[in-house]
């Protein structure tokens, strides 16, 4: 494994991370993410040959984590808002709906 941040790699998070062969710095956001077999996808992808020069940009890589060193998860994706979803059989009935009923009489 490349590193702890491993753990912590979920889809949309910005990492930065060396690749093992070549010494190349990548930057990118994560758009894809398997357990299983350590496998990965980034997307818009800054990379360069050295940790200062990050100009060249491609549209998106396929890695394994076996093949990286120095992960770092630099931003997590922002969650997700939850919804309100009641459902109308949980819904509370207001004062001023409950004396709107009508009877009538015979």
């Amino acid at each position: 494994m490349a590193s702890q941040d491993s753990t912590n790699l979920i889809v949309g998070s910005y990492v930065s991370f060396t690749l093992r062969v070549y010494e190349e710095f990548f930057h990118g956001t994560v758009y894809f993410y398997d357990p299983e077999d350590g496998s990965f996808g980034i997307e818009d992808v800054s990379r360069a040959e050295n940790a200062e020069d990050y100009d060249r940009v491609d549209s998106n890589f396929q890695l394994l984590l076996e093949d990286i060193k120095d992960l770092k998860v630099i931003r997590e994706p922002a969650p997700k808002p939850t919804t309100n979803t009641i459902k109308d059989d949980e819904k509370t009935t207001t004062p001023s709906e409950a004396s709107s009923s009508t009877s009538t009489s015979n």
